[in-house]
């Protein structure tokens, strides 16, 4: 029984492969309203998981400019003593901090990923300080952080569980991790350490996830200090250290769960071996025919019939071994497939150009 999605998705594509022009409206288009929601993802990300309206739930902070604008806009707190603008001040510094990095990402990945890019910041930003007055939002964020307070007398900093901190690290992670990933599917990245580490994966060949690790170590632990200092007046000098390592503890969960989603989801620099056993002599050279990596043949021989074969061995990204498997299955149905995962490549690996 045929797949009415499936067969509308051929059709489509048939149609668009067709019509160049409006395939490159098709994609732009498409790509602007998942650019829009990872930036909403994001936003929502911020308002209802990291930050709360309730006084008393520690604040989680995310990595790169997001988290230096958190921080910023903790010391504007501090400084003034008002904290019903910080929201404010978090996307305007949120904005002003990606600037550079959308321009780096202009000059040096690509033009439409430095586009994406900016529409994520610019959407991002907006986002961020109007999503709270969305109703139900503000409930949600509450009912989700889950403070408890247990009363006078307790060995608890003020008196209050954070019952919720753990569903808020790993929800965050989650969601700020596919964010992030469907930013990059559109061609761009949402801004901040992932422009950073998506420069670096493409130079090292590595995965984008654990660049953003190292990166926003020292952003979590400077965060965790100041909010320390902001909350010793009211918790106590152990009571604020105790909140400090306790928020660095959950931010770190929070980095590792979204580089863990980033690195799952995207397929950029992850690269598997195609090893392909056949008799038709004609594949290897319609194999570099159609795609863009180098191909080692070796000749061998089946041990129970004796015919002889050759063993094709390919290294291909990712998302081009489904490709692989269609030519080679079309061109020889009964060839023998093997698919490998390949931790590191050394050597000379052509890399697709970012559009």
């Amino acid at each position: 029984m045929k797949n009415p999605i499936k067969e509308q998705q051929g059709k489509l594509r048939a149609y668009l492969s067709k019509h160049p022009k409006t395939r490159i409206v098709y994609e732009y288009v498409t790509s602007i309203l998942v650019t829009l929601f990872a930036a909403l993802l994001f936003a929502f990300t911020f308002k209802v998981l990291q930050s709360p309206n309730d006084p008393h739930a520690l604040p989680l902070i995310s990595g790169g400019t997001s988290g230096i604008a958190r921080t910023i806009a903790l010391a504007f707190k501090m400084g003034t003593g008002n904290d019903q603008n910080m929201a404010t001040v978090y996307s305007i510094a949120y904005a002003v901090l990606n600037l550079p990095l959308v321009f780096l990402a202009f000059r040096k990945v690509s033009f439409r990923f430095g586009l994406f890019t900016a529409i994520n910041v610019v959407a991002t930003s907006l986002l961020s300080n109007y999503v709270g007055s969305i109703p139900g939002v503000d409930s949600l964020a509450n009912q989700i952080a889950c403070v408890i307070n247990v009363g006078e007398g307790v060995a608890v900093p003020g008196g209050y569980v954070q019952a919720g901190l753990l569903a808020r690290a790993f929800l965050a992670g989650i969601f700020s991790g596919v964010a992030s990933s469907l930013s990059f599917a559109c061609g761009g990245s949402s801004g901040g350490v992932d422009t950073i580490g998506y420069y670096f994966s493409m130079r090292k060949s590595g995965n984008i996830g654990k660049y953003n690790i190292l990166i926003n170590s020292v952003i979590f632990a400077v965060f965790a200090i100041l909010n320390g200092f902001d909350q010793a007046s009211e918790y106590g000098a152990s009571g604020a250290v105790a909140n400090s390592i306790v928020i660095l503890l959950f931010v770190m969960i929070f980095s590792f769960v979204s580089a863990a989603v980033i690195d799952l989801i995207t397929r950029t620099n992850k690269k598997e071996q195609v090893q392909i056993i056949t008799k038709d002599e004609k594949l290897p050279k319609l194999l570099l025919a159609n795609i863009p990596h180098g191909v080692t043949i070796v000749r061998s021989k089946g041990a129970f019939t004796g015919e002889d074969h050759i063993i094709i061995y390919i290294i291909v990204s990712t998302y081009e071994t489904p490709q692989v498997i269609k030519l080679v299955r079309e061109t020889d149905p009964s060839s023998f497939i093997n698919v490998i995962s390949v931790k590191q490549v050394v050597g000379r690996f052509r890399k697709p150009k970012v559009k």
